[in-house]
């Protein structure tokens, strides 16, 4: 059993022998029981066996069918949960003992009953890999985008990094030097024991009491729709937990604790603040969690004849090659640290290969080289001329000619400071040419490689993408929380108005 659940059923059964649980307790079992349908149908009809604890004697069958409906209300997801004696011991002194003992063996009838397996069990569901970079394995074997990480699999990462996607709605990414287990993989919950390494996850539930949860010796973090890492610097060492966005419950031995967005809880149950330079590379390598969202994801592989630590895709650093990726459809720009950049054109189960080679040493700036037939060759704009061009054609209305000559500079120089200046430009470019995908992966690309003075623009264009594309769910969340950072801002007002449009609580 989970130990999530355990400590569940510990609390239950003090609770039905008359025990006066605390609040924390109390709590931890109304939100485990949201999160969890098993405890949930467990919890359902030992209710319905108190809701007839008045009939007396007469426990006939229609009783029996008021417990059977609580039942059916929140069907558990395996049957092999029996009902427990602390709470039948409890449920006989309800009545005067047969009739109840008659309603609990029809309950545990219908629970294990062969004619309800259909509503009773749900099918194991296997996790994809969306990113594997250098030195990333699945039981040993060499892993690769697309690839199945079935349960009870092991995902190991050597230099890069592995990420995967997982039912109900996480989202993984495995730092390097990392290990874990997928324990229990279902359309409704999932879990993994990570062994070694930081883990970042990025949860938000696509099923009615959805869970994830990360398990380690006597420590379980469960996500509670929120953005998280689990960090474990050595095996059966406790591991650090840090929280980026909502909230996670964390069970340590019998003891739960909630921790919250911008809280660090390390070895020994300390808890602090999170740190700006923790932040920034947990928010990194959460970034890459993003990638592989799309339903209708193209593959895309990248090799380089030499070693290149960081492939970047649409500037979001990727590790090192080879890597496979699943990438959303639409163009995107391929680069590394010293090789030519490649734009590729991706469309829905397309597999693309891509191979970095050595850039072309730039003139230098203004001096014209000669070319192969002895003429004068073209001189390569500096950095800050393509910024240029770009910003007058779009100042003149000329968006697409515009773009491209911001692709241009992402291609020409990736790692100048112009180009990141470009990245956000070129993301409120794209919107207003109606590619909200495109737009969407050039925000998210300035955030996930860390950001910068334009973060409050690149996430202000995050909203309005996920508000041009009818995102209406994710559209709330980037709202709130970018008021969140930035509750003064000029944008504040109008983005209030639209939350509560949104149905969100206004703040």
């Amino acid at each position: 059993m989970h130990p999530d659940c355990q400590h569940w059923a510990e609390l239950a059964d003090r609770q039905a022998v008359g025990e006066e649980l605390s609040g924390a307790d109390v709590l931890y079992m109304r939100e485990h029981e949201a999160a969890c349908p098993d405890c949930a149908a467990e919890a359902a009809a030992w209710g319905g066996l108190g809701s007839i604890s008045e009939g007396g004697k007469d426990v006939d069958a229609a009783m029996v069918e008021k417990v059977l409906q609580q039942v059916r209300a929140h069907p558990p997801q395996d049957n092999v949960r029996p009902l427990r004696p602390a709470r039948a011991s409890h449920a006989m002194i309800w009545t005067v003992g047969v009739g109840v003992l008659a309603v609990a063996a029809s309950v545990l009838l219908f629970l294990r009953s062969s004619t309800t397996r259909e509503a009773r069990l749900e099918d194991k569901v296997a996790a994809r890999v969306t990113l594997a970079s250098a030195g990333a394995g699945i039981d040993g074997k060499d892993a690769s985008a697309g690839q199945e990480l079935a349960q009870g699999a092991t995902l190991r990462t050597g230099k890069g990094t592995a990420c995967f996607r997982m039912a109900p709605g996480a989202r993984a990414c495995l730092s390097r030097g990392g290990e874990l287990r997928v324990e229990e993989a279902y359309s409704s919950h999932g879990r993994v024991s990570l062994a070694r390494g930081k883990l970042a996850v990025s949860f938000e539930s696509q099923a009615p009491g959805g869970s994830f949860a990360v398990s380690m010796p006597s420590t379980t973090v469960t996500a509670v729709g929120t953005k998280f890492t689990v960090e474990v610097a050595a095996q059966n060492q406790p591991p650090t937990v840090r929280v980026l966005d909502g909230k996670v419950s964390m069970t340590v031995q019998t003891r739960v604790v909630m921790v919250a967005a911008d809280e660090v809880v390390e070895a020994g149950e300390a808890r602090r603040v999170i740190r700006d330079q923790e932040k920034a590379g947990d928010l990194r390598l959460l970034a890459v969690t993003d990638v592989g969202k799309a339903d209708d994801s193209a593959m895309l592989e990248v090799t380089s004849p030499a070693q290149v630590n960081a492939v970047f895709v649409d500037s979001l650093d990727l590790g090192p090659a080879p890597l496979s990726v699943q990438v959303a459809p639409g163009d995107h720009l391929v680069s590394a640290e010293g090789k030519q950049t490649e734009s590729v054109s991706a469309k829905p189960g397309s597999k693309l290969s891509v191979t970095l080679r050595e850039q072309v040493t730039q003139p230098s700036e203004g001096v014209p080289e000669t070319s192969a037939s002895g003429g004068p060759a073209e001189v390569v704009p500096t950095a800050a001329e393509l910024l240029q061009q770009a910003r007058a054609l779009r100042a003149g209305g000329r968006l697409g000619e515009s773009a491209e000559a911001y692709r241009k500079l992402l291609r020409a120089w990736p790692r100048s400071a112009e180009a990141r200046a470009a990245t956000v430009s070129l993301g409120d470019v794209l919107l207003s040419l109606g590619d909200n995908a495109g737009a969407l992966r050039m925000f998210d690309g300035y955030l996930g490689s860390g950001g910068g003075a334009l973060a409050q623009e690149a996430k202000y264009g995050r909203i309005r993408a996920f508000r041009a594309s009818g995102r209406s769910a994710e559209e709330r969340q980037a709202i709130e929380q970018f008021l969140a950072d930035y509750p003064s801002s000029v944008q504040a007002r109008t983005l209030q108005s639209r939350l509560t449009d949104l149905g969100g609580s206004p703040r």
